[in-house]
């Protein structure tokens, strides 16, 4: 095997083990957004400030996770 096919063969490899160990990140992660997010709607905590749950998700999805209100929905039902 030449040098140039073994470096792009090592590249590969530790670019897999890179998307690997941020899978694993992404997950662990998203189940803690998953918990945090079941006990604001469980604890009502977003009831001083908010009509509804939904209307709470719906205003603070994109602000605290960067995601969408269906996105965050699937973040809380991954973790129940």
């Amino acid at each position: 095997m030449s040098a140039i096919a073994l470096n792009r063969k090592q590249r590969l490899r530790t670019l897999e083990n890179d998307i690997r160990k941020a899978a694993e990140e992404i997950q662990k992660n998203g189940l803690q957004i998953g918990r945090d997010l079941v006990e604001i709607r469980d604890d009502e905590l977003w009831a001083d400030e908010f009509p509804s749950w939904p209307e709470y998700l719906k205003e603070r999805a994109q602000e605290l996770v960067g995601k969408s209100f269906g996105r965050a929905q699937f973040l809380i039902d991954m973790t129940e």
